[in-house]
């Protein structure tokens, strides 16, 4: 009898460990790092949707020591020139994008390029898509980060069908959102080596 009741009391908090992972709580990966710890890798993988777009999104810390952290975008399916792109934030939930919310903005500052004075954490400008409707490109964000109170863990990237005009726009609109069009494309931002 006095071996049953320590068992009993594993299996309970067993069976308690696995609602609390899938009510999105607590899991063994929330914690544990693969690979290089030192350098923590997230992607965000946009699957190919109703507007053919396709394609995936990796941030990591700059190898140059500056504290940055480097955004490599490769995308497909797009139309040619400019579009709005974005870290928003709250991660994607439905079967489009409008679940992203807003531009992450902890700072609570108005619109702008990915190196104005003022931006958004989440503002990275836009990206220019070549004849083919690709682009394979690297940006660079001093403000948003993989931890602490800046950090776009759990958050979500949104292409937008249009060119951001980066806060100049001369409406309120435009120092929100860079009037940047409809969400054609998005993904939920996940550390690697975590259920996130």
């Amino acid at each position: 009898m006095k071996l049953l009741i320590p068992f009993v009391f594993l299996l309970a908090f067993s069976a308690s460990m696995r609602v609390l992972t899938s009510q999105g709580g607590l899991s063994d990966t929330d914690s544990q790092c693969t690979g290089d710890c030192a350098t923590p890798v997230a992607t965000c993988r946009i699957l190919q949707n109703e507007n053919g777009v396709d394609g995936l999104i990796r941030i990591e810390p700059a190898s140059d020591g500056s504290g940055n952290s480097d955004v490599y975008v490769e995308l497909s399916g797009l139309t040619p020139g400019e579009h709005g792109f974005h870290v928003h934030e709250s991660p994607i939930t439905g079967s489009d994008c409008e679940s992203a919310g807003g531009h992450f903005n902890p700072t609570n500052e108005d619109h702008g390029d990915i190196d104005a004075s003022e931006h958004h954490v989440g503002d990275l400008g836009n990206i220019e898509i070549d004849e083919n409707g690709n682009v394979s490109t690297v940006l660079s964000s001093d403000t948003l980060t993989l931890s602490g109170p800046t950090n776009v863990v759990g958050r979500s990237i949104v292409v937008h069908g249009g060119q951001d005009d980066l806060g100049e726009g001369g409406d309120e609109q435009s120092l929100a959102n860079g009037n940047s069009g409809p969400r054609v494309g998005c993904c939920t931002i996940t550390l690697q080596g975590s259920n996130i």
